[in-house]
């Protein structure tokens, strides 16, 4: 319910910035167009977290195929009418113990996409260390 409520707001945050197209006035292609993976339940497989991976990516510059190639493919992914769209990964979150008992959270971080394909907003965890 919690992943439906924040790919909800962030689909919503999608729309807010806009950018112009490349130089030749095409848009770059789409590696991920239209809705699909799995934004409800949970993954088969979630990589370590790793806060640094996400260090190069500046909104308003990044594009959504450069989120993909550093990335790989996303957890779910949606396209929006107005052609704003947002991409979702799933992470292992740092090892926590409540009681006598040991888990691994699964934590998740957003990219939203303006028309153009540009990144327009990320949602990222909180590092557990506090930084």
């Amino acid at each position: 319910m919690r992943r439906a409520i924040v790919f909800l707001a962030l689909s919503i945050v999608a729309g807010c910035v806009t950018s112009s197209p490349t130089a030749n006035g095409a848009l770059p292609a789409d590696p991920y167009p239209g809705n699909g993976g799995m934004w409800l339940g949970t993954p088969a497989h979630a990589p370590r977290l790793a806060l640094d991976q996400f260090s190069t990516f500046q909104i308003g510059t990044t594009t959504k195929a450069q989120v993909v190639a550093a990335l790989g493919k996303p957890e779910g992914w949606t396209s929006l009418r107005d052609g704003t769209s947002v991409l979702g990964y799933a992470y292992s979150g740092a090892p926590v113990r409540i009681l006598n008992q040991g888990m691994t959270p699964i934590v998740y971080a957003s990219f939203s996409f303006d028309a153009n394909r540009i990144l327009s907003h990320m949602s990222l965890p909180r590092d557990p260390n506090g930084g």
